[in-house]
Protein backbone atom coordinates (compact mmCIF):
# COMPACT_ATOMS: atom_id res chain seq x y z
CA UNK A 1 0.00 0.00 0.00
CA UNK A 2 1.84 3.39 -0.96
CA UNK A 3 0.61 6.74 -1.27
CA UNK A 4 1.71 10.45 -2.38
CA UNK A 5 0.16 13.11 -0.11
CA UNK A 6 0.89 16.19 -1.25
CA UNK A 7 3.07 18.37 1.67
CA UNK A 8 3.28 22.19 0.76
CA UNK A 9 5.28 22.38 -2.18
CA UNK A 10 6.89 19.09 -1.98
CA UNK A 11 5.11 15.58 -2.47
CA UNK A 12 6.39 12.49 -0.49
CA UNK A 13 6.34 8.90 -1.12
CA UNK A 14 4.47 7.31 1.84
CA UNK A 15 4.64 3.38 2.45
CA UNK A 16 1.92 1.64 4.43
CA UNK A 17 2.62 -1.91 4.79
CA UNK A 18 -0.34 -3.43 7.37
CA UNK A 19 -0.50 -6.83 8.45
CA UNK A 20 -3.43 -8.38 8.73
CA UNK A 21 -5.08 -6.06 6.86
CA UNK A 22 -2.62 -7.51 3.81
CA UNK A 23 -1.86 -10.64 3.38
CA UNK A 24 1.76 -12.17 4.11
CA UNK A 25 1.94 -13.06 0.66
CA UNK A 26 0.49 -9.76 -0.32
CA UNK A 27 3.17 -7.92 1.99
CA UNK A 28 6.01 -9.86 0.24
CA UNK A 29 4.49 -8.71 -3.07
CA UNK A 30 4.26 -5.05 -2.00
CA UNK A 31 8.03 -4.85 -0.30
CA UNK A 32 8.99 -6.28 -4.00
CA UNK A 33 7.31 -3.89 -6.02
CA UNK A 34 9.24 -0.80 -4.21
CA UNK A 35 12.58 -2.42 -6.27
CA UNK A 36 10.30 -1.47 -9.05
CA UNK A 37 9.25 1.93 -8.71
CA UNK A 38 10.89 5.29 -9.06
CA UNK A 39 10.79 7.05 -5.54
CA UNK A 40 10.91 10.44 -5.69
CA UNK A 41 11.27 12.36 -2.05
CA UNK A 42 10.87 8.99 -0.09
CA UNK A 43 8.70 9.55 2.97
CA UNK A 44 7.26 7.69 5.74
CA UNK A 45 7.87 3.90 5.63
CA UNK A 46 5.42 2.25 8.05
CA UNK A 47 4.77 -1.58 9.37
CA UNK A 48 2.06 -1.81 11.61
CA UNK A 49 2.16 -5.70 12.79
CA UNK A 50 -1.25 -6.99 14.54
CA UNK A 51 -0.76 -10.93 13.49
CA UNK A 52 1.81 -13.27 12.85
CA UNK A 53 4.30 -12.78 10.60
CA UNK A 54 6.16 -15.08 8.11
CA UNK A 55 9.63 -14.89 8.04
CA UNK A 56 9.21 -14.43 3.99
CA UNK A 57 7.78 -11.18 4.30
CA UNK A 58 11.10 -10.19 6.60
CA UNK A 59 13.51 -11.93 4.00
CA UNK A 60 12.07 -9.35 1.49
CA UNK A 61 12.50 -6.13 3.56
CA UNK A 62 15.85 -7.37 3.41
CA UNK A 63 16.11 -7.14 0.32
CA UNK A 64 14.31 -3.70 0.10
CA UNK A 65 16.71 -2.42 2.68
CA UNK A 66 19.74 -3.77 0.72
CA UNK A 67 18.22 -2.43 -2.72
CA UNK A 68 17.65 1.12 -0.59
CA UNK A 69 21.21 0.76 0.41
CA UNK A 70 22.72 0.18 -3.29
CA UNK A 71 20.77 3.11 -5.02
CA UNK A 72 21.22 5.53 -2.57
CA UNK A 73 17.27 5.99 -1.25
CA UNK A 74 16.92 7.89 2.01
CA UNK A 75 13.58 8.14 3.81
CA UNK A 76 12.51 10.33 6.38
CA UNK A 77 11.08 8.14 8.77
CA UNK A 78 10.36 4.08 9.76
CA UNK A 79 7.56 3.53 12.21
CA UNK A 80 7.69 -0.05 13.55
CA UNK A 81 3.89 -0.59 15.37
CA UNK A 82 3.98 -4.06 17.27
CA UNK A 83 0.43 -5.65 18.55
CA UNK A 84 1.19 -8.98 18.15
CA UNK A 85 4.69 -10.71 19.02
CA UNK A 86 4.35 -13.46 16.84
CA UNK A 87 7.60 -12.39 14.68
CA UNK A 88 11.25 -13.55 13.57
CA UNK A 89 13.09 -10.93 15.83
CA UNK A 90 16.60 -11.65 14.48
CA UNK A 91 15.34 -11.70 11.20
CA UNK A 92 14.02 -8.21 12.06
CA UNK A 93 17.18 -7.17 13.86
CA UNK A 94 19.30 -8.33 10.94
CA UNK A 95 17.01 -5.70 8.51
CA UNK A 96 17.24 -2.99 10.80
CA UNK A 97 21.29 -3.47 11.19
CA UNK A 98 21.22 -3.20 7.46
CA UNK A 99 19.09 0.20 7.38
CA UNK A 100 21.17 1.84 10.86
CA UNK A 101 24.26 1.23 8.64
CA UNK A 102 23.51 2.65 5.30
CA UNK A 103 21.54 5.59 7.46
CA UNK A 104 18.37 4.55 5.61
CA UNK A 105 16.06 6.65 7.87
CA UNK A 106 15.90 10.02 9.78
CA UNK A 107 13.53 9.01 12.42
CA UNK A 108 12.60 6.12 13.97
CA UNK A 109 10.01 4.95 16.15
CA UNK A 110 9.44 1.67 17.72
CA UNK A 111 5.97 1.12 19.39
CA UNK A 112 4.38 -1.61 21.45
CA UNK A 113 1.23 -1.79 21.95
CA UNK A 114 -1.00 -3.03 25.36
CA UNK A 115 -0.14 -6.30 26.32
CA UNK A 116 2.26 -7.17 23.50
CA UNK A 117 4.62 -9.56 25.95
CA UNK A 118 8.12 -10.59 25.61
CA UNK A 119 9.20 -14.38 27.38
CA UNK A 120 12.29 -13.10 27.62
CA UNK A 121 13.15 -9.51 26.29
CA UNK A 122 17.27 -9.69 26.48
CA UNK A 123 17.12 -11.07 23.52
CA UNK A 124 15.42 -8.68 21.77
CA UNK A 125 17.44 -5.97 19.57
CA UNK A 126 16.30 -3.44 18.13
CA UNK A 127 18.67 -0.49 17.46
CA UNK A 128 21.90 -2.56 16.39
CA UNK A 129 24.42 -0.58 14.91
CA UNK A 130 22.46 2.62 15.69
CA UNK A 131 25.20 4.43 16.01
CA UNK A 132 26.31 4.56 12.59
CA UNK A 133 23.10 6.07 11.83
CA UNK A 134 24.86 9.69 10.97
CA UNK A 135 21.24 10.83 9.71
CA UNK A 136 19.64 9.98 12.56
CA UNK A 137 17.42 13.09 13.93
CA UNK A 138 14.58 11.23 16.20
CA UNK A 139 14.43 8.13 17.86
CA UNK A 140 11.15 6.88 20.32
CA UNK A 141 10.39 3.78 21.32
CA UNK A 142 6.95 4.35 23.28
CA UNK A 143 4.90 1.72 24.89
CA UNK A 144 1.09 2.00 25.22
CA UNK A 145 0.43 5.18 28.13
CA UNK A 146 0.72 3.25 31.45
CA UNK A 147 0.87 -0.34 30.78
CA UNK A 148 3.18 -1.35 33.30
CA UNK A 149 3.57 -4.43 31.66
CA UNK A 150 6.41 -3.22 29.24
CA UNK A 151 8.37 -0.95 31.04
CA UNK A 152 11.31 -2.85 30.82
CA UNK A 153 11.27 -4.59 27.36
CA UNK A 154 12.92 -1.78 25.51
CA UNK A 155 16.89 -1.98 25.99
CA UNK A 156 16.99 -4.95 27.54
CA UNK A 157 19.81 -6.19 25.39
CA UNK A 158 23.30 -5.25 26.15
CA UNK A 159 23.92 -4.70 22.20
CA UNK A 160 21.09 -2.21 22.25
CA UNK A 161 22.60 -0.38 25.19
CA UNK A 162 25.86 -0.34 23.88
CA UNK A 163 24.76 0.98 20.80
CA UNK A 164 22.27 3.52 22.15
CA UNK A 165 25.52 5.31 24.39
CA UNK A 166 27.71 5.26 21.44
CA UNK A 167 25.40 7.48 19.31
CA UNK A 168 24.50 9.49 22.61
CA UNK A 169 28.02 9.91 22.92
CA UNK A 170 29.11 11.06 19.37
CA UNK A 171 29.91 14.73 19.23
CA UNK A 172 29.20 14.53 15.60
CA UNK A 173 25.70 13.06 15.94
CA UNK A 174 22.49 15.08 14.85
CA UNK A 175 20.38 13.29 17.25
CA UNK A 176 17.63 15.72 18.89
CA UNK A 177 14.52 14.28 19.66
CA UNK A 178 14.97 11.38 22.10
CA UNK A 179 11.89 9.28 23.97
CA UNK A 180 12.47 6.25 25.78
CA UNK A 181 9.56 4.37 27.32
CA UNK A 182 11.63 2.00 29.24
CA UNK A 183 13.26 1.98 32.97
CA UNK A 184 16.53 0.56 31.62
CA UNK A 185 17.89 4.01 31.24
CA UNK A 186 19.23 3.68 34.67
CA UNK A 187 21.98 1.37 33.37
CA UNK A 188 25.34 3.44 34.12
CA UNK A 189 26.67 3.37 30.79
CA UNK A 190 23.32 5.17 29.36
CA UNK A 191 23.86 7.50 32.08
CA UNK A 192 27.44 8.75 31.67
CA UNK A 193 26.32 8.96 27.55
CA UNK A 194 23.61 11.05 29.03
CA UNK A 195 25.83 13.25 31.34
CA UNK A 196 27.95 13.78 28.40
CA UNK A 197 25.92 14.30 25.24
CA UNK A 198 25.64 17.79 24.03
CA UNK A 199 23.02 17.36 20.94
CA UNK A 200 19.43 16.57 22.70
CA UNK A 201 17.07 19.18 22.63
CA UNK A 202 13.67 16.91 23.38
CA UNK A 203 13.83 14.41 25.71
CA UNK A 204 11.10 12.28 27.19
CA UNK A 205 12.03 9.20 29.41
CA UNK A 206 10.71 6.47 32.08
CA UNK A 207 12.70 6.11 35.13
CA UNK A 208 12.89 4.26 38.37
CA UNK A 209 12.05 6.79 41.80
CA UNK A 210 14.85 5.18 43.63
CA UNK A 211 17.26 3.58 41.95
CA UNK A 212 18.04 5.78 38.50
CA UNK A 213 15.92 9.28 39.07
CA UNK A 214 17.93 11.17 41.18
CA UNK A 215 21.22 10.05 38.87
CA UNK A 216 19.72 10.54 35.72
CA UNK A 217 18.15 14.06 36.67
CA UNK A 218 22.13 14.98 37.54
CA UNK A 219 23.20 14.05 34.34
CA UNK A 220 20.89 15.83 32.08
CA UNK A 221 22.19 19.00 34.15
CA UNK A 222 24.64 19.03 32.23
CA UNK A 223 23.25 19.27 29.07
CA UNK A 224 24.09 22.88 27.17
CA UNK A 225 21.25 22.05 24.30
CA UNK A 226 18.48 20.43 26.73
CA UNK A 227 15.10 22.28 26.33
CA UNK A 228 12.42 20.26 26.74
CA UNK A 229 12.39 17.32 29.39
CA UNK A 230 9.18 14.82 29.85
CA UNK A 231 10.28 12.63 32.65
CA UNK A 232 7.88 9.87 33.91
CA UNK A 233 8.80 8.58 37.49
CA UNK A 234 7.70 4.58 37.86
CA UNK A 235 7.90 2.57 40.85
CA UNK A 236 6.56 5.14 43.14
CA UNK A 237 5.85 4.61 47.21
CA UNK A 238 3.31 6.40 48.67
CA UNK A 239 4.77 9.58 49.23
CA UNK A 240 8.11 9.35 47.71
CA UNK A 241 6.85 11.40 44.54
CA UNK A 242 6.93 14.77 46.49
CA UNK A 243 10.33 13.55 47.86
CA UNK A 244 11.82 13.26 43.93
CA UNK A 245 9.79 16.46 42.43
CA UNK A 246 11.08 18.68 45.40
CA UNK A 247 14.70 17.45 45.71
CA UNK A 248 15.74 15.57 41.98
CA UNK A 249 14.88 18.67 40.28
CA UNK A 250 16.47 21.69 42.35
CA UNK A 251 19.70 20.38 40.62
CA UNK A 252 18.28 20.21 36.89
CA UNK A 253 16.80 23.96 37.09
CA UNK A 254 19.47 25.36 39.04
CA UNK A 255 22.36 24.48 36.89
CA UNK A 256 24.33 27.02 35.18
CA UNK A 257 24.31 25.15 32.29
CA UNK A 258 21.25 23.46 32.03
CA UNK A 259 18.46 26.04 29.93
CA UNK A 260 15.42 23.85 30.30
CA UNK A 261 12.73 25.72 29.02
CA UNK A 262 9.55 23.01 29.55
CA UNK A 263 9.38 20.99 32.10
CA UNK A 264 6.73 17.95 32.51
CA UNK A 265 6.69 15.87 35.80
CA UNK A 266 4.49 12.98 36.41
CA UNK A 267 4.34 9.08 37.32
CA UNK A 268 4.73 6.38 34.84
CA UNK A 269 1.11 4.96 36.25
CA UNK A 270 -2.56 6.43 35.68
CA UNK A 271 -2.70 7.04 39.50
CA UNK A 272 -2.48 11.25 40.60
CA UNK A 273 -0.08 11.44 43.43
CA UNK A 274 -0.68 14.01 46.45
CA UNK A 275 2.34 16.67 46.67
CA UNK A 276 2.72 20.00 48.12
CA UNK A 277 3.01 23.05 45.99
CA UNK A 278 5.47 24.74 48.53
CA UNK A 279 7.34 21.13 48.54
CA UNK A 280 7.38 21.41 44.42
CA UNK A 281 8.37 24.82 43.74
CA UNK A 282 11.27 25.02 46.49
CA UNK A 283 12.51 21.76 44.52
CA UNK A 284 12.22 23.92 41.46
CA UNK A 285 14.91 26.26 42.91
CA UNK A 286 14.95 29.75 41.37
CA UNK A 287 14.78 29.07 38.06
CA UNK A 288 14.38 32.07 35.68
CA UNK A 289 14.48 30.04 32.68
CA UNK A 290 11.46 28.01 32.25
CA UNK A 291 8.81 28.67 30.38
CA UNK A 292 5.94 25.86 30.86
CA UNK A 293 5.53 23.55 33.55
CA UNK A 294 3.23 20.41 33.35
CA UNK A 295 2.64 18.67 36.82
CA UNK A 296 0.35 15.19 37.07
CA UNK A 297 -0.90 15.75 40.82
CA UNK A 298 -3.02 16.64 43.41
CA UNK A 299 -2.21 19.94 45.54
CA UNK A 300 -2.45 19.12 49.23
CA UNK A 301 -2.07 21.22 52.23
CA UNK A 302 -3.80 24.16 53.67
CA UNK A 303 -4.87 26.76 50.47
CA UNK A 304 -2.59 24.71 48.46
CA UNK A 305 -4.38 27.00 45.25
CA UNK A 306 -2.73 30.35 46.74
CA UNK A 307 0.11 29.14 48.15
CA UNK A 308 1.03 27.75 44.31
CA UNK A 309 -0.15 31.68 43.05
CA UNK A 310 2.79 32.66 45.32
CA UNK A 311 5.01 30.24 44.27
CA UNK A 312 4.96 31.79 40.57
CA UNK A 313 6.13 34.78 41.76
CA UNK A 314 9.54 33.78 41.83
CA UNK A 315 9.35 31.99 38.47
CA UNK A 316 9.10 35.75 36.00
CA UNK A 317 9.44 33.66 32.81
CA UNK A 318 6.82 30.78 33.22
CA UNK A 319 3.70 31.59 30.65
CA UNK A 320 1.67 28.06 31.38
CA UNK A 321 0.85 26.01 34.04
CA UNK A 322 -0.98 22.30 33.43
CA UNK A 323 -1.75 21.09 36.77
CA UNK A 324 -3.31 17.26 35.41
CA UNK A 325 -5.21 16.62 38.88
CA UNK A 326 -8.99 17.26 39.91
CA UNK A 327 -8.82 18.48 43.40
CA UNK A 328 -11.08 21.21 44.08
CA UNK A 329 -10.03 24.16 45.63
CA UNK A 330 -12.52 26.14 47.91
CA UNK A 331 -13.56 29.20 47.74
CA UNK A 332 -11.49 30.99 50.41
CA UNK A 333 -8.62 29.31 48.71
CA UNK A 334 -9.15 31.45 46.09
CA UNK A 335 -10.00 34.07 47.67
CA UNK A 336 -6.70 34.23 49.75
CA UNK A 337 -5.06 34.02 45.93
CA UNK A 338 -6.84 37.26 45.09
CA UNK A 339 -4.05 39.02 47.62
CA UNK A 340 -1.23 37.51 46.10
CA UNK A 341 1.32 39.79 44.30
CA UNK A 342 0.81 40.45 40.70
CA UNK A 343 2.89 38.42 38.70
CA UNK A 344 5.65 39.81 36.27
CA UNK A 345 4.30 37.60 33.54
CA UNK A 346 1.22 36.33 32.04
CA UNK A 347 0.61 33.28 32.59
CA UNK A 348 -1.98 30.46 31.46
CA UNK A 349 -3.32 27.53 33.92
CA UNK A 350 -4.70 24.67 32.44
CA UNK A 351 -6.80 23.03 35.23
CA UNK A 352 -9.83 21.02 36.14
CA UNK A 353 -11.37 23.42 38.77
CA UNK A 354 -14.74 21.59 39.38
CA UNK A 355 -16.29 24.60 40.91
CA UNK A 356 -19.54 25.64 42.42
CA UNK A 357 -21.19 29.13 42.16
CA UNK A 358 -19.54 30.36 44.99
CA UNK A 359 -16.23 29.25 43.45
CA UNK A 360 -16.82 30.20 40.02
CA UNK A 361 -17.39 33.99 41.70
CA UNK A 362 -14.28 33.95 43.43
CA UNK A 363 -12.51 32.61 40.58
CA UNK A 364 -13.94 35.72 38.45
CA UNK A 365 -12.62 38.46 41.17
CA UNK A 366 -8.83 36.36 41.16
CA UNK A 367 -9.20 37.33 37.59
CA UNK A 368 -9.88 41.15 38.07
CA UNK A 369 -7.40 41.21 40.37
CA UNK A 370 -4.98 39.13 37.85
CA UNK A 371 -5.13 40.61 34.61
CA UNK A 372 -2.24 39.29 33.91
CA UNK A 373 -3.66 35.23 34.65
CA UNK A 374 -5.87 33.72 32.36
CA UNK A 375 -7.76 30.12 32.51
CA UNK A 376 -7.71 27.35 29.75
CA UNK A 377 -11.56 26.31 29.84
CA UNK A 378 -11.02 22.85 28.56
CA UNK A 379 -12.80 20.76 30.56
CA UNK A 380 -14.16 23.64 32.75
CA UNK A 381 -17.70 24.28 31.75
CA UNK A 382 -18.11 27.54 33.86
CA UNK A 383 -21.44 29.17 33.98
CA UNK A 384 -20.62 32.50 35.31
CA UNK A 385 -20.78 34.97 32.52
CA UNK A 386 -18.56 37.36 34.58
CA UNK A 387 -15.91 34.55 34.97
CA UNK A 388 -16.26 33.60 31.29
CA UNK A 389 -15.97 37.69 29.80
CA UNK A 390 -13.07 38.06 32.69
CA UNK A 391 -11.31 35.29 31.16
CA UNK A 392 -11.39 36.33 27.59
CA UNK A 393 -10.27 39.87 28.32
CA UNK A 394 -7.23 38.66 30.55
CA UNK A 395 -6.56 36.32 27.46
CA UNK A 396 -6.67 39.29 24.70
CA UNK A 397 -4.10 41.05 27.20
CA UNK A 398 -6.25 43.58 29.60
CA UNK A 399 -2.62 43.28 31.57
CA UNK A 400 -1.71 45.89 29.00
CA UNK A 401 -4.95 47.67 28.54
CA UNK A 402 -4.47 48.87 32.44
CA UNK A 403 -1.22 50.22 32.67
CA UNK A 404 -2.38 53.63 31.42
CA UNK A 405 1.00 53.75 28.95
CA UNK A 406 0.56 51.46 26.11
CA UNK A 407 2.72 53.35 23.46
CA UNK A 408 0.22 54.95 21.18
CA UNK A 409 1.09 52.71 18.45
CA UNK A 410 0.19 49.16 19.78
CA UNK A 411 -3.64 50.99 20.34
CA UNK A 412 -5.16 50.16 16.84
CA UNK A 413 -3.26 46.59 17.09
CA UNK A 414 -5.25 46.09 20.73
CA UNK A 415 -8.53 46.99 19.05
CA UNK A 416 -8.01 44.98 16.03
CA UNK A 417 -7.45 42.03 17.82
CA UNK A 418 -10.41 43.03 20.04
CA UNK A 419 -12.87 43.65 16.97
CA UNK A 420 -11.57 40.50 15.17
CA UNK A 421 -11.69 37.67 18.51
CA UNK A 422 -13.68 34.63 17.62
CA UNK A 423 -15.30 31.64 19.87
CA UNK A 424 -12.81 29.94 20.61
CA UNK A 425 -12.67 30.52 24.55
CA UNK A 426 -15.69 29.02 24.99
CA UNK A 427 -17.80 32.56 24.24
CA UNK A 428 -21.10 32.66 22.43
CA UNK A 429 -23.66 34.75 21.95
CA UNK A 430 -24.01 37.32 23.97
CA UNK A 431 -21.56 36.98 26.28
CA UNK A 432 -19.23 37.34 23.04
CA UNK A 433 -20.79 40.78 22.92
CA UNK A 434 -20.92 41.92 25.98
CA UNK A 435 -16.69 40.62 26.54
CA UNK A 436 -16.07 42.71 23.04
CA UNK A 437 -17.42 45.74 24.68
CA UNK A 438 -16.09 45.08 28.39
CA UNK A 439 -12.83 44.87 26.92
CA UNK A 440 -13.53 48.57 24.12
CA UNK A 441 -14.58 50.33 27.44
CA UNK A 442 -11.43 49.00 29.37
CA UNK A 443 -9.08 50.18 27.23
CA UNK A 444 -10.55 53.35 25.99
CA UNK A 445 -10.61 54.31 29.64
CA UNK A 446 -7.70 53.84 30.89
CA UNK A 447 -5.17 55.25 27.31
CA UNK A 448 -7.65 57.95 26.88
CA UNK A 449 -9.12 61.59 28.87
CA UNK A 450 -11.86 60.95 30.19
CA UNK A 451 -14.43 62.83 28.45
CA UNK A 452 -13.81 60.69 25.66
CA UNK A 453 -13.45 57.26 27.42
CA UNK A 454 -16.90 58.34 28.66
CA UNK A 455 -18.26 58.72 25.45
CA UNK A 456 -17.26 55.81 23.69
CA UNK A 457 -18.86 54.17 27.42
CA UNK A 458 -21.93 55.44 26.21
CA UNK A 459 -21.26 54.40 22.25
CA UNK A 460 -20.82 50.52 22.91
CA UNK A 461 -23.47 50.50 25.60
CA UNK A 462 -25.84 51.51 22.26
Amino acid sequence: MAEEPNNGDVVFFNFQLDVPHVSNQEAVRLLAALRWKDLNNPGQFNITIAAPIANDVLDELLLTFYYFQNNGIEWQSLMLYFADNNIDFRRLSVALEVANRASLFQQICIHLEDGVLFENPRRLVLLPSLELNKRLKQLSLQRSPYDESNNNTFLSHPQDIASLASALQDPTSLLRTLHLDSTNIGQPDLLAALASNQTLEDVTLTTEVRASAPDLLHSLAQHRSLESLDIRIDGIAEGEFQQATSNGFAALLTSNVCRVQKLTVRPATADFEPIDPENLFQGLGTSNHLKYLCVRCHFVGENPFSCFLRALVSHPKLEKVQLLGSIRFTREDIQEARACPRLQQCVEIDHWFQANDQEEEALAGLLFDHPEIFLKLGRNEFQSEDLLVMNHMNRLGRHLWTRNNVPIKLLPLLLARIQNADHRHGLRGPVQIRATHSEMYQLLRHNFPHGLAQAASRQVGN
